[in-house]
């Protein structure tokens, strides 16, 4: 699964950073962070009232670069859900462009 808070959240992060503004710039980047996360819980609870239907539920979700889930793992999430035609880019480090975009893989139980 995929989300991202977008571009725009990130140059408007910038722009107050370098504008003056940096406390403020700053409130930007914590709630693009926040907001990219709840998007995966949204997507959890939805894919779990799917599922439901059959009596299962997904595990707990892992991102790529947290615990024992390597960085690189991103790339394959990357590439499994063709995030190349949303605008989404990743780097030879496998970092994701725009910036505040998370990648997270669950199980079915």
């Amino acid at each position: 699964m995929a989300c991202t808070a977008g571009k725009d959240v990130v140059l408007a992060r910038d722009k107050e950073i370098t504008g003056g503004d940096a406390a403020y710039g700053l409130v930007i980047d914590a709630t693009a962070s926040e907001t990219a996360d709840a998007g995966l819980d949204w997507i959890q609870e939805f894919l779990n009232g799917q599922l439901a239907r059959q009596g299962r539920k997904l595990t707990t979700r892992y991102s790529p670069g947290y615990g024992d889930l390597d960085l690189s793992v991103q790339k394959l999430i990357y590439d499994a859900l063709g995030l190349g035609k949303l605008g989404i880019t990743i780097s030879d480090r496998y970092l994701l462009e725009p910036e505040k975009t998370v990648l997270a893989i669950a199980g079915i139980a």
